[in-house]
């Protein structure tokens, strides 16, 4: 809410990924509008990352594939 209040777009990309490196790792995309509406639901007791900005708008057209054919994220990458 305080990028959206600061003036960032509300499209500005998102990349939520908890459980780094574990085998039960979670990616989830979006834009700051949906991670300031809770829109991108992420277990806080969980290790997060947060990216946020144009660099991650590839990281989320992928993840957001990987989603969509329920193959992991990183296949995406190879």
């Amino acid at each position: 809410e305080r990028l959206l209040a600061s003036g960032l777009p509300a499209a500005t990309p998102v990349v939520v990924a908890t459980r780094v490196s574990r085998a039960d790792q979670s990616m989830q995309a979006g834009t700051l509008t949906d991670l300031a509406a809770g829109t991108i639901a992420f277990d806080r007791a969980q290790p997060v990352l947060i990216g946020i900005g144009g660099a991650f708008a590839s990281a989320a057209k992928i993840t957001s594939s990987a989603l969509a054919t329920d193959a992991p994220a990183a296949a995406h990458l190879a």
